[in-house]
């Protein structure tokens, strides 16, 4: 996926280059809530290279000392072992211009139907099915 905007496309016109939000949620059309906050610097997708750049689809939590998220774990016990969303869109934690995790601002949605098969860190077992689950 290239970073560059070409000023002289047109909309509609041409593939898309990104989708990632279409590819978790189930139904583009129907209605979906969003809340914001920030993701603590040491959130990785264990399950990703590098871990450092967190997909579409992880499933977070929020982290009650900090108030901050960070990837849901079942055997968390700082408040990460109860999800509160899923993100829709990718985040790099790295920082461009120090190359070191930050914390990031990110938007993820708390609530609307998403494809059960696309979470990270799922919440509904080890099916791979295609049912739509709503948060």
């Amino acid at each position: 996926m290239s970073s560059l905007i070409n000023p002289f496309s047109m909309a509609g016109m041409g593939s898309p280059t990104d989708s990632t939000e279409r590819e978790v949620l189930w139904n583009s059309l129907a209605p979906v809530l969003y809340n914001s906050g920030v993701l603590v610097s040491t959130t990785t997708d264990a399950t990703n290279t590098p871990t450092t750049q967190l997909r579409a689809g992880l499933v977070v939590g929020i982290i009650t000392a900090s108030g901050k998220l960070g990837a849901y774990s079942a055997t968390a016990t700082d408040g990460r072992n109860v999800a509160v969303g899923v993100l829709t869109i990718p985040v790099n934690m790295v920082e461009p211009s120090t190359a070191s995790v930050a914390d990031k601002w990110c938007q993820y949605l708390i609530a609307g139907p998403v494809r059960a098969s696309r979470l990270i860190g799922r919440l509904c077992g080890p099916s791979a099915d295609e049912r739509p689950i709503h948060l």
